[in-house]
């Protein structure tokens, strides 16, 4: 338990060396970010007393991969990145993202069907992700987008349809739908694996 619980805090101690060392260049969206990233994770130990150190950490899995695959598809106003277009703080920003959606899924599949804890293998668990993510990364989208400005599509993404009012497009919401059938398993799986230990 000692050594996984050092190898956690090694682990996480990555994204915060790196948002101390890029402090002077750090813009809104970085900050907004940080904040949400680490308000997210003391609200769940010492609120919920639930450790998110590894849901944050492979949704921030999860989240880099997603990032370096569809970059050409996004144009970021921030002002720190790592490469090209990706920025750490949208990596960060996806593992408190899908930390919530997780959480709110796993809720409703308690109150749908009576029970205390959730199994990895109950197929009705892929139903509360499918009900819950798109919800949940289109508000995302049409909050970081239309409210705080913090990146817009790109004229290389080619959408062929935009859904009025939410101004999202249709293969975005095809594609919610496939992340939230798809990737919380990963996140479920790997999160304990990564967690510091029991909450204080």
């Amino acid at each position: 338990m000692q050594q996984k619980k050092i190898f956690g805090i090694f682990i996480f101690a990555i994204p915060a060396i790196y948002v101390v060392l890029n402090i002077p260049g750090m813009g809104l969206g970085e900050w907004l970010a940080t904040v949400a990233f680490i308000g997210t994770w003391l609200l769940f130990r010492f609120g919920i007393k639930k450790d998110i150190t590894g849901d944050l950490i492979a949704g921030m899995i999860v989240g880099a991969t997603v990032e370096y695959l569809t970059e050409a598809y996004w144009d970021y106003n921030l002002n720190v990145y790592i490469y090209k277009d990706i920025s750490f703080f949208v990596v960060m920003g996806w593992g408190y993202s899908f930390t919530y959606f997780i959480f709110i899924s796993e809720l409703l599949y308690k109150k749908l069907f009576n029970k205390s804890s959730i199994s990895m293998f109950d197929k009705r668990i892929i139903l509360c992700d499918a009900l819950v993510g798109p919800v949940w990364f289109i508000a995302n989208e049409y909050i970081g987008m239309h409210v705080l400005n913090l990146w817009a599509y790109s004229s290389s993404a080619g959408w062929s349809t935009i859904i009025p009012v939410i101004r999202y497009p249709l293969e975005g919401l095809i594609g919610s739908v496939f992340f939230s059938i798809t990737f919380p398993a990963f996140i479920r799986y790997w999160q304990k694996k990564f967690d510091f230990g029991p909450c204080l």
